[in-house]
């Protein structure tokens, strides 16, 4: 059971990793690197990011 898990985590990460490697190379997906953000002080930029890795998994409980 648990290898199923863990092999379905690593199907899962290849291919997000392959999805996103696509959209970069395509210039669809672009964001801007480090030095861009903190070079533009003055501008007024609506930026977002969440962290999600400390949310707890929900997991089915057994009975």
């Amino acid at each position: 059971m648990q290898k199923d898990i863990i092999l379905v985590i690593l199907v899962a990460f290849v291919i997000f990793f392959w999805i996103e490697n696509i959209l970069i190379k395509s210039g669809i997906f672009n964001l801007p690197g480090k030095k861009d953000l903190t070079k533009n002080k003055g501008t007024n930029n609506n930026l977002l990011a969440i962290d999600a890795t400390e949310t707890p998994i929900e997991r089915i409980k057994k009975n």
